[in-house]
């Protein structure tokens, strides 16, 4: 499997940082989101996401904990709190060319799988995108 690359990546974060935002909004993410999030905190995917054969999605990018224009910590607020339009046990990690939020599951269920939520498309429930981070991105983090 290729190793994932990042452009636009913001200034470097430590892991006490991503403790903080998990324990101010009472949540466990997944190892490979911190992984990435350590490695690039933010940025925008070097490739273009291939989902499936028949369906191609893009990613704008992805929120950052700190230094960025887009912080996960507002797209949380704005999403789940402000708002309520995605379940508090789907983080918001990303998001496409329109602003649809891309989501990775926190809950036992579904823990690390991908969705996404079309709101311009009308759409109110997730859509399942992928099983992993690491499926989603087409590679290795």
């Amino acid at each position: 499997m290729k190793k994932i690359e990042f452009n636009e990546v913001e200034f470097p974060i430590t892991s006490d940082e991503i403790i903080n935002v998990e324990k101010k909004f009472d949540i466990k993410l997944p190892e490979n989101y911190k992984k990435l999030l350590l490695k690039f905190n933010g940025g925008v995917p070097s490739d273009r996401i291939v989902i499936s054969d028949d369906e191609e999605v893009s990613i704008g990018g992805f929120y950052s904990i700190k230094y960025g224009n887009i912080l996960l910590e507002d797209a949380i607020e704005n999403f789940q709190i402000s708002q309520e339009l995605i379940p508090s046990d789907c983080i918001p990690i990303g998001y496409d060319g329109f602003g649809n939020p891309y989501c990775i599951s926190t809950n036992e269920e579904d823990y690390g799988k991908i969705y996404c939520w079309f709101f311009d498309m009308g759409e109110e429930e997730g859509r399942l995108m992928a099983d992993s981070l690491e499926e989603f991105l087409g590679g290795e983090i």
